[in-house]
């Protein structure tokens, strides 16, 4: 699991908590699972399907941790609540 400027990145929260995933998906993203999300197109926003890859947060952390600032804002804005969250550990 590598992060480029076109890695896109969300999380999909699950019951129990412990069990969501971070869901990658871009260019540059193997894809195995389909997501339905809702982006931007144009002046409005639209649901959209994407292939996606679903990493398991235990590891995801790590890579998250270290991430560089060739990422994507949406990579950034992750990699910055888990820095965060670390801190307050």
């Amino acid at each position: 699991m590598e992060f480029s400027a076109d890695t896109q990145a969300t999380y999909l929260p699950a019951d129990p908590p412990r069990e969501g995933v971070l869901a990658l998906w871009g260019d540059d993203v193997a894809g195995g699972t389909t997501i339905e999300l809702v982006l931007p197109r144009g002046a409005k926003f639209a649901r959209t399907k994407v292939d996606a890859e679903l990493v398991p947060l235990e590891r995801a952390l790590p890579r998250l941790l270290a991430v560089g600032e060739a990422a994507s804002p949406a990579v950034a804005a992750w990699s910055a609540a888990v820095n965060a969250g670390v801190n307050l550990v």
